[in-house]
């Protein structure tokens, strides 16, 4: 962030996926949840490492796990099916701090690692 005279924000950067909503829970459970309905036991903490991949990457991780070609491309379509789902219950929640950048108009752009 940038600070002019007067101490006052102008201009915001955020480069972390996941920065502005708190959607990393959400994400990692439905990750889980539909690992484990289609039969493929994908635990917490290997769903954390598919943080910030593209789906190259994660496909390739999958198949590491998993030894099925088909896993990857099934588990993310019922992921995101879920995820859907939630979404529409109940929005994420923004994090903390996001809120005073929009009150206060600072203009604000966003950078990601995925393609």
């Amino acid at each position: 962030m940038t600070k002019e005279k007067g101490n006052r924000i102008k201009i915001a950067f955020f480069d972390v996926d996941g920065l502005l909503v708190d959607s990393e829970r959400m994400f990692n459970r439905c990750w889980v949840q539909a690992a484990q309905r289609l039969g493929y036991p994908l635990t917490p903490t290997m769903a954390l490492e598919l943080r910030s991949l593209d789906s190259k990457l994660a496909k390739e991780k999958f198949l590491s796990w998993f030894h099925d070609k088909e896993a990857y491309p099934q588990v993310r379509a019922l992921r995101k099916q879920m995820m859907s789902e939630e979404l529409a219950k109940e929005p994420v929640l923004s994090k903390p701090g996001v809120n005073v950048c929009l009150f206060h108009k600072i203009r604000c752009c966003r950078g990601s690692c995925i393609q």
